[in-house]
């Protein structure tokens, strides 16, 4: 005996990606014409991390950074501890964070309609670093062998084209940076949240099986309200220290 169709069963038929392809063309429709653009200098390095008081640290650990805070890592060269704005060259491999900053994960802000652009530069050692931990004195060298860094941020919309993902997925082209490469990435800001902060180039692996963020390659975008005023402390150390009546 012969059964009627139902509706529901008709749309089974009418493939998936059809439906859902009105969404994909709107997905890179967004209008930035009238958008702030807020930007951020970026790059990624090795960096010896501390992790507590009680003497754990990573000698071969990654941080992303932003450009001003990094120096000339080049012992012996008159440049060495120099900033680019003083005169130092930050070459992949030979940059470490200036004295007065500490190693810590990134945070950018932006506000709500806001287009972020980050200029990024790899400045990870083109060869896996090795280093020794100061107590035991074991080499350590568990860096990915990948040398490839990329900033992706989950949540925040592509502005452009995919070449703003921070990836290599498919047959896309791939928008990661390899060492002493730059990249530029250009994301939409819709809504106020916070969005996590990462490079792509090696998610597997390595301590805790999570690829280069268990060396401290990630961060957080922080989207305020719109029309939102963020400040940053400008004391120094020996000002807070003229404040200080006791301990």
């Amino acid at each position: 005996m012969r059964t009627q169709r139902s509706k529901k069963s008709l749309w089974r038929g009418i493939p998936g990606f059809i439906l859902i392809l009105p969404l994909l063309l709107c997905a890179n429709l967004v209008d930035v014409s009238h958008a702030a653009t807020i930007t951020a200098d970026m790059v990624a390095l090795d960096q010896f991390l501390t992790f507590n008081r009680m003497g754990a640290v990573n000698p071969t650990g990654m941080i992303f950074a932003l450009r001003r805070d990094v120096v000339e890592h080049n012992p012996g060269s008159a440049s060495d501890g120099l900033t680019e704005a003083e005169g130092g060259t930050l070459a992949p491999g030979k940059v470490r964070l200036r004295d007065d900053k500490r190693p810590r994960p990134i945070v950018l802000r932006a506000n709500e309609g806001d287009t972020l652009t980050i200029s990024f530069q790899n400045l990870l050692n083109p060869s896996v670093p090795s280093g020794s931990d100061p107590v035991s004195g074991i080499v350590i060298d568990e860096q990915p062998v990948t040398r490839s860094a990329g900033v992706h941020v989950q949540g925040l919309q592509l502005v452009g084209s995919i070449d703003s993902d921070g990836s290599n997925v498919g047959r896309n082209t791939s928008s990661l940076a390899a060492p002493g490469e730059s990249k530029t990435y250009s994301l939409y800001a819709e809504k106020e949240n916070a969005y996590v902060l990462n490079s792509t180039a090696t998610n597997s692996g390595g301590e805790g099986m999570s690829g280069s963020i268990a060396f401290g390659l990630f961060g957080m975008v922080n989207v305020e309200p719109a029309g939102a005023v963020w400040y940053r402390s400008q004391l120094t150390e020996a000002e807070l220290n003229m404040a200080t009546t006791g301990h």
